[in-house]
């Protein structure tokens, strides 16, 4: 019987290894495909830093599909928001910095409430965006010459706790004492 019990763990390790040697050989050959799937994406995510020149530019040139975040004084990066995809308001969203006020300018009255929208909700619930908290407000809007106008607002990324140190709000007391007739005791509370 144990013999036979060797055996099998024997042949057990046996196959596993062999299967694990298929598998990494397999993950190797799909490597390069991946790679190729996710160059262009990258190439697409690169984002121009613009100056307020440039902003001007397009936000008179008509209403567009970009959103302007101010990165500093003067310089934007230009995010294309597409009301109905998520992935476009996530990328702006985790890649802002965070710990500061990230000013958004847009020519696009449907990606002004959109972005708004987005931002007042996760204010009001409280619930965190990729760890961080967000909050936000609108800005006084102004107009170009040629009678659009140019939607601001700004958020911020709130970092949160980790929960890596205890915050539990509770209160111990410690009582030593007694009464006549009931004798010494020592208690304990929460």
């Amino acid at each position: 019987m144990k013999k036979l019990l060797l055996l099998l763990i024997s042949l057990l390790c046996l196959f596993n290894t062999a299967m694990a040697e298929e598998t990494k050989e397999a993950a190797d050959t799909k490597t390069p495909a991946a790679q190729e799937q996710q160059q262009p994406k990258e190439q697409a995510d690169i984002k121009m830093l613009l100056d307020t020149e440039d902003v001007q530019q397009d936000l008179q040139a008509g209403v567009n599909n970009n959103c302007y975040l101010e990165l500093e004084e003067g310089k934007y990066i230009a995010y294309k928001i597409d009301v109905k995809d998520d992935d476009t308001r996530r990328d702006l969203f985790k890649k802002a910095p965070t710990e500061r006020v990230n000013h958004l300018l847009t020519n696009n009255e449907e990606i002004y409430n959109y972005l708004t929208k987005f931002i007042q909700s996760r204010e009001k619930s409280g619930r965190k965006y990729y760890g961080y908290r967000i909050t936000g407000g609108i800005e006084e809007n102004t107009a170009l010459p040629d009678g659009s106008t140019v939607y601001k607002f700004w958020f911020m990324k709130l970092e949160e706790d980790d929960g890596s140190s205890m915050h539990i709000p509770i209160g111990i007391g410690i009582g030593i004492g007694g009464h006549h007739h009931h004798g010494p005791w020592v208690g304990v509370g929460w």
